[in-house]
């Protein structure tokens, strides 16, 4: 009788083993976040091989003492990969700031600390829901799945020089003034003219995917470490002294 023809209950316990280990790694690899082509690898082997296990005749065909040895391999490589893709899914998670409420030492003390564990910072601060304009005009308040944010993320790279990557997306039926790096990079260049020379910069904006939502890039390149924190806090200081005004429904205006 063919293993999924056999009732779960009578089967051998390293059967059992094989096809709870099959399913915990097929589900892991749709959870992280991280991508490796190791994790697709190690799925579509996993994959097959369940499928061949249910297949197999575990009483009467040798097979199966092959098919045990493919899952203690495939059990190993599984555990490496495992740490690895957890390692990276840390290494990228998003940090939350409150860059209004947050005085700047404590925002820079939480770059700091994650650039010396990882090398890498990845902080958000999320305003609010972007509201569906249709229920705005309706005086509703249900929100859509789609965040209204600025993000900041910093990065040390091999020559121990630093990036900074600022992504702002800013709907302007629901906010007044601008977005807060909105011609961020006219405003540094003025900031810091002696060392703006030696920094690349970049900067772009395109209207996102729904409403009147804008999406704002900027980025600044090749950072000294001695220039890095006055450089954050420039970036924190531009950002609190713009906090987020939303407008008000026209329902309200009545």
């Amino acid at each position: 009788m063919k293993t999924f023809e056999t009732p779960y209950e009578n089967l051998d316990n390293k059967s059992k083993e094989t096809i709870e280990l099959c399913k915990e790694i097929i589900l892991w690899s749709t959870k992280a976040r991280s991508f490796f082509r190791e994790r697709s690898d190690l799925r579509e082997k996993v994959t097959n091989l369940y499928d061949r296990l249910g297949k197999t005749d575990m009483i009467n065909d040798d097979k199966y003492y092959k098919i045990y040895e493919e899952a203690d391999q495939l059990r190993n490589n599984y555990e490496k990969l495992k740490e690895k893709v957890d390692n990276e899914d840390e290494k990228n998670k998003e940090i939350p700031i409150d860059f209004i409420n947050e005085v700047p030492e404590k925002i820079i003390n939480k770059i700091k600390k994650r650039l010396k564990e990882f090398k890498f910072f990845n902080g958000e601060q999320e305003w609010i829901k972007v509201l569906k304009w249709n229920e705005v005009l309706k005086g509703k308040r249900s929100e859509s799945t789609y965040g209204d944010f600025i993000n900041i993320k910093v990065t040390e790279t091999e020559d121990s020089k630093y990036k900074i990557d600022l992504d702002e997306i800013f709907n302007y039926y629901i906010h007044k003034w601008n977005p807060h790096i909105h011609e961020f990079i006219k405003k540094f260049e003025k900031e810091f003219p002696k060392i703006k020379k030696d920094i690349n910069t970049f900067c772009h904006h395109r209207m996102h995917d729904y409403d009147a939502a804008y999406e704002f890039t900027s980025s600044l390149e090749n950072i000294n470490s001695d220039n890095l924190e006055d450089i954050l806090k420039f970036i924190i200081d531009t950002i609190k002294s713009s906090p987020r005004e939303r407008k008000k429904p026209k329902s309200e205006n009545k």
